[in-house]
């Protein structure tokens, strides 16, 4: 059974998340809140992409840790919504 592992970069917005990953570039899934909100559409559900695509991340993290295959690396930037 492969050895199980998550690398969690966490820090503020501008702050180096993803250019740390790309030189680091750990194998695994990458979840990154920012990459899948540029490939949402506009809603009228009220919510920005910006919150939808969190909420997408924070799911596929969970999925993640659940069902615990692989390794996997995610993005963290909080914010207070709007």
């Amino acid at each position: 059974m492969p050895e199980l592992s998550c690398v969690i970069l966490g820090g503020p917005n501008g702050s180096g998340k993803s250019s740390a990953f790309g030189k680091l570039k750990p194998e695994g899934v990458w979840i990154n809140a920012d990459e899948i909100a540029k490939t949402l559409p506009e809603s009228n559900d009220g919510k920005s992409k910006e919150r939808r695509a969190s909420e997408i991340a924070l799911r596929q993290i969970a999925e993640m840790m659940m069902g615990a295959k692989g390794e996997w690396c995610a993005s963290a930037a909080w914010r207070r919504w709007r």
